[in-house]
């Protein structure tokens, strides 16, 4: 997501010298790490200082043909202080609107997005998300368009703390989303929990999806993670027709907005995810595929649970390859510990609680 520029680009911009030799000894001196590709020198611009960053943007702008405007001091201080990450990606959405701005309507969205992609690399937002970003920096001058893009940085609401209570609500209600659904129906659950007392997300307003979906992200915070667990239920299945995977789709936006890490977990059917949202899977860093239970996780399994005896193991991994994986092992060993009460689990109850959830095996004692 970074956005580098060469050295030969940077001559003279600001104090930079304007020879190639001065240019690269004057950014080592500063600390300014160089990314070489070939023989090429390239540095990430949200790494420059911040007069040079802003000399070579303003440049930038004055080739594209663009006003650069009235200069926004409070913007750029606050877009300085924001992690570097947000900064990087905030300077590279910054470069692609100001060319989308420069093109004008002029060009149609394919030839825009082929353009786009020549010049960034075939992992550009999606034509939706572009089009947010061009409404983000409407009567916003060019020079401003990084801090203008950066999280947060327009329409920012004042949020209370939510408690774990009411985000686990949130997150279970989203599960069974549609594409307009995890906002108004799961806030509004979730607003509902707040009156139980479990926290508070804020009134949901099904007119602002966008700026409702920045607020979300806010909560979850830049650099932060969000963990959706049976996200194969996000999918909207059809019997009639072709499924919806839009739920998806959306959580992914509101991640890259909002700086933050997505894992999706579930079963073995999120791996339509390549044919389905081929956007969406070659932006997923690292695929973790666990197509069966080893023994060494219901190993792990069972002496967290107290059970150690190598036997009940073997049959508990046993057990977990029929279907039911470790949910089943955590199932026995629970419903054991009920049958034991006060006392530990002993072979017994785990006998019993595995004949009291019809896992025994045919034939089996």
């Amino acid at each position: 997501m970074t956005v580098f520029v060469t050295a030969r680009a940077l001559l003279g911009a600001g104090s930079i010298p304007s020879s190639k030799p001065a240019c690269l000894a004057w950014l080592k001196r500063l600390g300014v790490q160089a990314k070489l590709s070939g023989n090429t020198h390239l540095f990430a611009l949200s790494d420059l200082p911040a007069p040079e960053r802003l000399a070579y943007i303003e440049r930038s702008i004055a080739a594209q043909g663009l006003p650069l405007g009235r200069y926004d001091d409070a913007a750029h201080e606050a877009f300085m202080q924001a992690p570097a990450s947000m900064r990087e990606r905030a300077e590279r959405n910054a470069a692609m609107v100001q060319l989308l701005v420069s093109l004008g309507q002029r060009v149609g969205w394919p030839d825009r997005l082929s353009l786009l992609q020549r010049k960034f690399g075939v992992n550009c937002p999606s034509k939706g998300t572009l089009k947010r970003y061009l409404r983000a920096i409407k009567g916003i001058d060019p020079i401003n368009y990084a801090p203008a893009l950066l999280a947060g940085y327009k329409g920012k609401v004042a949020t209370a703390e939510i408690s774990d209570k009411a985000w686990q609500f949130f997150v279970t209600t989203i599960r069974d989303a549609a594409p307009e659904f995890p906002l108004i129906q799961a806030w509004r659950a979730t607003w509902g929990a707040r009156k139980a007392g479990h926290g508070r997300l804020g009134v949901p307003n099904g007119r602002d999806l966008m700026g409702a979906r920045r607020r979300i992200a806010e909560e979850i915070g830049a650099e932060g993670l969000l963990i959706v667990d049976e996200a194969q239920h996000l999918v909207q299945r059809s019997s009639r027709g072709r499924d919806n995977w839009d739920a998806l789709e959306w959580l992914r936006a509101m991640a890259e907005e909002g700086c933050f890490s997505l894992v999706f977990c579930g079963d073995i059917g999120l791996q339509e995810t390549a044919n389905r949202l081929p956007q969406l899977w070659r932006r997923m860093r690292r695929r973790v595929i666990i197509k069966s239970v080893t023994k060494s996780d219901a190993e792990t399994l069972c002496l967290s649970r107290g059970v150690s005896d190598a036997a009940v193991i073997t049959v508990l991994f046993q057990i977990a390859r029929r279907g039911g994986g470790l949910g089943d092992v955590g199932n026995v060993t629970r419903i054991a510990q009920l049958f034991a009460g006060s006392d530990h689990p002993t072979l017994a109850h785990l006998k019993a609680a595995i004949i009291d959830l019809n896992l025994a095996p045919k034939g089996g004692s």
